[in-house]
């Protein structure tokens, strides 16, 4: 009797990469259906979707799209982003804030409309880490540690007892924003589950000619 080999390695095949990509593309595009249909906890797997199409970490773990040999060449699409010039108050360039005839409100991810700002395609490494998506003073957040926080942090892979990125906790578990009257104001959160559903919707758009 032989001894099986200590290890055994497979490699895959280009045919491979490309069945694997359109998996994760069907199932960032069957979250974003159910997102908008009111289902907005799809925004960790949203997370985990674009975490796995797009990020590298080391030597061993590479994205679908570095397998594929393109992240590289790509442009990736933009909606929005943190003005440079120091201005005051909360920017959170991905949504729009929506207000309801019965006196509700909620944060929608904007989509093509209401983009003060034009779109423009950038390389990888600025529109992942060098953008910024979110700021109110000394708090950023760009889309990288925003996918981070929900697929490492909220449940996307993993639910941590603690959230300790200042930043994010500032985003999603903070609000500036009210609405009512008199005495029966309330905040309206959950801007960091639609921004997540925009850059699905960017990286859709960034994709979707391949």
């Amino acid at each position: 009797m032989t001894n099986p080999p200590d290890k055994v390695a497979w490699r895959r095949s280009p045919d491979e990469l490309r069945a694997a990509f359109e998996i994760q593309r069907q199932a960032l595009a069957a979250s974003c259906a159910s997102f908008d249909s009111g289902n907005k906890w799809e925004a960790i797997r949203l997370a985990a979707t674009v975490h796995t199409l797009v990020h590298d970490q080391g030597k061993s773990y590479k994205s679908i799209l570095t397998q594929m040999g393109i992240r590289g060449s790509l442009r990736f699409l933009s909606s929005g982003r943190v003005p440079e010039r120091s201005e005051l108050g909360a920017f959170k360039p991905l949504v729009v804030l929506q207000i309801h005839a019965n006196g509700t409100a909620e944060y929608l991810p904007k989509f093509e409309n209401y983009n003060p700002r034009p779109h423009i395609n950038v390389q990888f490494h600025d529109w992942w880490e060098d953008e910024r998506i979110f700021r109110d003073s000394q708090f950023v957040l760009s889309r990288k540690r925003l996918v981070f926080e929900l697929r490492n942090k909220e449940g996307g892979a993993h639910l941590s007892s603690v959230i300790d990125d200042p930043s994010y906790v500032q985003f999603s578990r903070t609000s500036r924003t009210f609405v009512g009257a008199g005495s029966d104001l309330k905040p309206v959160f959950q801007s960091d589950l639609a921004s997540m559903r925009q850059i699905a919707w960017e990286l859709t758009k960034t994709l979707e000619h391949l």
